[in-house]
């Protein structure tokens, strides 16, 4: 069974041939596997960065499914530290890699096994705040297989 195969809650029968070359003699064994689930997200990488007081940076994360069971109704949150700092989420609408006018805030989403998907974290400093000041930005992810029971699976990623 490839190591890549999506979870599929059955049992795979699976059949063992052992042959000499030298008589021709063979055996066959039968033999079943049943996968387990492989509920995984994750959510990456963390990063630092500088800002003027009243601009804003954008940070780039990836979300990946590496493991064999979908994820449904998969949502996002962000908190910022500091006083009067804020975050937008925001998803790559249009597949380039950038935050631009065709990205939309983010929603709710599905990821199959081996997807990747991006999102950016805007993050804007207030005017007033003073230099040297550290905010973080908790960016958080959380999705729901079902793969015989419900399992939610939260991740996260943090901006300095």
């Amino acid at each position: 069974m490839p190591t890549d195969a999506a979870f599929s809650n059955t049992e795979v029968s699976i059949y063992f041939r052992a042959l000499s070359a030298l008589t021709g003699a063979q055996d066959i064994k039968h033999d079943s596997v049943y996968m387990t689930a492989d509920h995984q997200l994750v959510l990456e990488p963390n990063h630092r960065s500088q800002v003027e007081p009243g601009n804003s940076v954008i940070y780039t994360h990836r979300l990946n499914n590496p493991g064999n069971t979908a994820f449904t109704d998969i949502t996002f949150s962000s908190e910022d530290t500091a006083e009067g700092w804020t975050s937008v989420l925001y998803e790559d609408s249009n597949n380039n890699g950038e935050l631009d006018a065709d990205d939309e805030p983010v929603g709710t989403y599905s990821l199959d096994p081996n997807e990747t998907m991006l999102i950016f974290a805007k993050v804007f400093a207030p005017a007033n705040t003073p230099y040297n000041t550290t905010n973080l930005t908790n960016i958080s992810a959380k999705g729901t297989t079902d793969a015989g029971s419900s399992v939610d699976v939260p991740v996260t990623a943090q901006d300095m």
